[in-house]
């Protein structure tokens, strides 16, 4: 009997189901200890995602504000708030506990496929695309910064589809509209260093082309700009707030990072990748810091790569020196000179550390050529021994080696990431600020002695879970944390009046908005034991009706003059930023999704099109 010839939905399917079974493997330590805590960063990435949580689903609010941390932050426009992320869905229906592991399965799959297309789109066949897809998604950098609580890194599943729309988007300018969209998601997922990458992968390939291959200069430079300007738009929502947080607390690095030659050779080959056996084998490659920068495809990937090069270097300059220049940048000052220094000066990349990790965009390069060159070989063999049943063999044979290595290697990196059981917390019934949490690993509170790389950096988890905001916690921004901490002698209370007798009683708390009832014998401040922003907003209810108050910083904190006629406070906060950028992105997502239907029905009548 005949079979029939599998559908491209059928094949997609099937592709699918692959990626998803190797991600699940890959993971599988993760999945041993689903309920249980992460080291490092995690506690600040649990805490990041069980705030917003709470805010949407405890107090159906948009989570604006975060008050648990810092003496108060505005929450959306943190640079590594995943809220707007569509897989943040999966934390909403299974808490951020479990969510966040899903996640990480998810965008495996998603960073494998997107891998897959984009090696398919510049020509390799089935199986060396699989194999070149696994490379990018299995290397040992996105296992060891998941391990650490590095959550941004899930946003690298987007890259290699960015790059594929972007290199389309050459020839159809209509493809340009899902290159923006895609980076758009990145910033939504929290991915500022994706985000930065991604833009400079388009820069780089767009300035090449236009040197050596005699592009025209204009028409590059037109589709940076769509892009580019596509992307603001439909990211708007977060880009705004997040610009304005950015604009009045800045924050400075030093362009001094970047691989030694030694340290870059361990990251690729040395099969030393977990926490414990990469410090012990090689303690000096790490710049003194417990993040260890891995990106190891393995030695057993050397064949289809050198392959890959020889065979393709000529016809595929442009990606050979695409990743020449991003090897360049992740050297940092180790070479001069030094590229990272002149990026470094640059808005965005100025607030950048540890560029090692702009070594994604090499290891997609790399991906791609090792999947031309085990297409290669396939071929190769296929003509030596005249049966394609021996090349197809022989290539799925290679590449099972190569699926292997990365598998013993690095998999046993997320064995380390959370093995810390659930600690109990008593909730306290009303909010009030600490000075801090002690942070905590497997054994409890973080004692003298304890292992860094295993203790995690912040106690914000168990602050936020017991109804606590700290004021000494973690927070990417510089922002100063004015409020002060029960206990403390100069503590009085979480709302309090200054320069007038009476009281304030708390009738409604949530994050985004408090209502306090105020009795005051004259004129005063009421003041609120968080740090000031100009988001807040303040109706007052009086003798003389409602009138709308702007609230003041007072030492820092935030503070409404009042008077003896006041009788009740309505705060929210609700920037501005916010509510221009949601007007514009949903504008900007409404008009892509017109522009994308109308192309589709035109395609569909005239199939010429398409």
């Amino acid at each position: 009997m005949k079979r029939r010839p599998r559908t491209r939905a059928g094949e997609g399917a099937a592709l699918v189901s692959f990626f998803a079974v190797v991600a699940f493997v890959f993971a599988l330590p993760i999945f041993g200890s689903i309920h249980n805590w992460g080291i490092q960063d995690w506690d600040q990435h649990l805490f990041q995602h069980g705030v917003p949580r709470a805010t949407l689903l405890d107090y159906h609010q948009v989570p604006l504000w975060n008050p648990y941390n810092w003496s108060g932050v505005p929450l959306l426009a943190n640079p590594e708030s995943r809220v707007l992320s569509p897989s943040f869905l999966l934390d909403l229906i299974f808490g951020e506990v479990v969510g966040l592991k899903l996640e990480i399965l998810v965008f495996l799959v998603v960073g494998m496929l997107g891998a897959y297309r984009l090696l398919r789109h510049y020509g390799a066949g089935g199986i060396g695309a699989a194999v070149g897809g696994c490379v990018f998604m299995l290397n040992s950098g996105f296992a060891l910064h998941v391990c650490v609580g590095h959550v941004w890194i899930l946003n690298v599943a987007y890259l290699p589809w960015a790059f594929l729309y972007y290199l389309r988007a050459r020839d159809d300018s209509s493809q340009a509209i899902f290159a923006s969209a895609i980076v758009a998601l990145m910033i939504f997922g929290g991915g500022v260093y994706p985000f930065m990458i991604a833009l400079l992968l388009f820069a780089i390939h767009s300035a090449l082309e236009v040197a050596f291959c005699r592009k025209q200069l204009w028409r590059h430079a037109k589709l940076l700009l769509v892009i580019g300007l596509q992307t603001l738009s439909l990211a708007a929502i977060k880009l705004l707030p997040t610009a304005e947080l950015m604009w009045r607390h800045p924050r400075a690095t030093e362009a001094t990072d970047g691989y030694s030659f030694t340290a870059l050779l361990g990251a690729l080959f040395s099969r030393s990748q977990t926490l414990a056996s990469a410090f012990a084998d090689r303690p000096g490659d790490f710049n003194s810091t417990p993040i260890h920068e891995g990106l190891y495809i393995g030695v057993v990937a050397l064949l289809p790569l050198a392959f890959g090069l020889l065979r393709h270097a000529r016809r595929q300059r442009i990606l050979v020196l695409v990743c020449g220049v991003f090897l360049w940048i992740i050297l940092g000052d180790r070479i001069v000179p030094s590229l990272w220094g002149i990026l470094h000066t640059l808005p965005g990349f100025d607030n950048m550390r540890m560029i090692q990790r702009f070594g994604v965009a090499l290891i997609l390069g790399l991906s791609v050529f090792i999947g031309l060159g085990l297409h290669d070989l396939q071929r190769c063999v296929r003509e030596w021994s005249s049966s394609s049943r021996i090349a197809t063999a022989v290539a799925a044979g290679l590449g099972l080696v190569v699926l292997c290595d990365l598998m013993l290697v690095n998999s046993p990196i997320f064995a380390d990431a959370f093995p810390i059981a659930p600690i109990p917390i008593e909730r306290s019934e009303h909010f009030e600020q600490l000075k801090y949490w002690r942070r905590y690993d497997a054994a409890g509170p973080r004692r003298n002695g304890s292992n860094p790389r295993f203790t995690t950096t912040s106690g914000l988890y168990p602050a936020f879970l017991s109804n606590r905001g700290v004021i000494r916690g973690y927070e990417v921004v510089p922002i100063p944390s004015s409020a002060t901490p029960s206990g403390d002698p100069s503590y009085r209370g979480e709302a309090y009046l200054d320069g007038t007798a009476g009281d304030v009683e708390l009738e409604s708390w949530s994050p985004n908005a408090l209502v306090l009832a105020v009795r005051s014998t004259g004129s005063g401040l009421l003041v609120i034991n968080q740090n000031f922003d100009p988001g807040w907003g303040a109706v007052i209810v009086g003798e003389g009706g409602r009138e709308r108050r702007l609230p003041i910083s007072e030492h820092g904190l935030l503070a409404l003059p009042v008077s003896a006629a006041d009788r009740r406070v309505e705060l929210r906060y609700l920037p501005g930023s916010f509510l221009i950028g949601a007007g514009a992105s949903g504008i900007a997502w409404i008009a892509a999704v017109v522009a994308v239907r109308n192309r589709t029905r035109r395609s569909t009548a005239d199939p010429a099109r398409s």
